[in-house]
């Protein structure tokens, strides 16, 4: 009789098909460290597993913090893998590398990382590829083993996580040598930036991107402004996180009613060459009719949405000039009792720009500082039951000026407090 390992969960392919509503982001990344830990284990013994897949990955428990969540089962094609490697063609259609569905071709431990990707790709999708395999059997081995996968994040609207989805790109490299080792994969997923990086997101300007500054995260549509520029122009731009994130997945719909409507381009080149012609028969006969037929032309279709209309929903440059000058901080303001947002920019020359966030047309100088403004801080002071609001200006020159919060929307305000150093600022402000 054989005693053996109670894994109360079952396997992972349960979990992706029945309760993947429970697969937090911090249940896969554990659950993904944990088969990596196995497999480095393996091809320390010089051991190749050759069948990793979600049926043979059994989960212990569902808590992030446990010290064991998943281990790897089922070694029976398991095999002691030599310098040389091997060549019997074993393993799952749609679970493993291309080297060993082909057959006849000598694999080593690179193999089992090509089914590691696989294996994560269907943690991050929550087991959306094994649905669709189901439905379609044939294809399912044919795009694992071309790595020509759906992009997860556009097709299956999952939240981006960078970090991860480069890790299985790199895993799912077409040469075995260019994959990384079972070893280095779990390195990967335990560094730091892996677990906190969100997004890798692209400011859509030419110019060097210097400070940005963000709303809080408890508002309805959080967004990110992006302050940049070079000696003679300034630019903002804004990012809505939200909004954002729809953006791959609308230029997909975009594309495919492209495909779909195919020729309408063809049609629009053509309309425009009769039209060209029937003028130039016009010119030459000196009829008032376009054509022999008398018939105008076929209009052109309405052009299709670009894809770089997307880019602009999602990144909007609010000005190709803001300023003349590099914007070099920023700062949102919420003036008291009001609920209108300004952002304020410090400039390289040493204006203090003001815009209205609402309307994106408002702006104007606040004041024309004598140095380059290097930090801008607005704060409040409650003193005897009264609340003050003041904005701090530090510029290159060691000066900090102190305005009042009124002056966010005056045009070259006066009320100005201006001092050399921090405590005489303040001393000033608590009177």
């Amino acid at each position: 009789m054989l005693v053996m390992e109670l894994a109360s969960k079952g396997s992972l392919d349960r979990l992706l098909q029945q309760d993947c509503g429970c697969l937090t982001r911090t249940l896969q990344h554990r659950i993904a460290v944990h088969v990596s830990d196995g497999l480095r284990y393996l091809h320390s013994a010089m051991i190749i597993y050759r069948d990793l897949k979600p049926h043979n990955v059994l989960l212990f428990t569902l808590y992030p913090n446990s010290a064991v969540i998943a281990k790897i089962a089922d070694y029976g094609i398991a095999q002691y893998c030599c310098r040389m490697g091997i060549k019997t063609s074993e393993g799952t259609p749609g679970f493993r590398a291309p080297e060993v569905a082909r057959g006849n071709v000598i694999y080593n431990q690179q193999a089992d990382v090509y089914s590691f990707g696989l294996l994560l790709y269907d943690i991050l999708t929550s087991g959306a590829r094994m649905v669709e395999g189901l439905k379609f059997p044939s294809e399912f081995d044919e795009l694992a083993i071309n790595g020509k996968l759906p992009d997860p994040v556009k097709e299956y609207n999952c939240p981006p996580w960078p970090e991860v989805e480069v890790l299985i790109k790199k895993c799912l490299k077409e040469n075995p040598q260019e994959r990384p080792t079972s070893a280095k994969v779990y390195e990967i997923l335990n560094s730091a930036e892996l677990l906190c990086l969100m997004r890798n997101l692209v400011v859509p300007s030419h110019l060097t991107a210097e400070c940005i500054v963000t709303t809080s995260p408890r508002v309805r549509n959080p967004t990110v402004w992006v302050g940049s520029g070079s000696t003679d122009k300034g630019q903002i731009s804004s990012l809505n996180l939200v909004k954002g994130g729809h953006t791959c997945e609308r230029e997909r719909r975009v594309n495919i009613a492209r495909r779909e409507e195919g020729g309408r381009q063809e049609k629009a080149e053509d309309w425009a060459s009769r039209g060209a012609r029937q003028k130039k028969e016009k010119r030459s006969n000196n009829v008032e009719e376009a054509g022999d037929s008398g018939e105008e032309p076929e209009r052109p279709p309405k052009p299709e949405e670009d894809p770089l209309s997307c880019l602009i929903s999602y990144f909007k440059n609010l000005f190709s000039d803001f300023s003349d000058s590099r914007i070099l901080c920023l700062a949102l303001v919420t003036l008291p009792g009001e609920k209108e947002q300004w952002i304020l920019a410090g400039t390289q020359s040493g204006e203090i720009v003001s815009m209205l966030t609402e309307d994106l047309q408002t702006k104007h100088c606040i004041q024309k500082m004598p140095d380059s403004i290097t930090c801008l801080l607005f704060c409040c002071v409650v003193k005897q039951s009264q609340k003050k609001c003041f904005l701090f200006v530090g510029t290159a020159n060691g000066l900090i000026t102190v305005f009042d919060d009124a002056a966010v929307k005056v045009k070259f305000t006066h009320e100005v407090l201006q001092s050399s150093d921090y405590t005489t600022a303040f001393r000033r402000i608590e009177h």
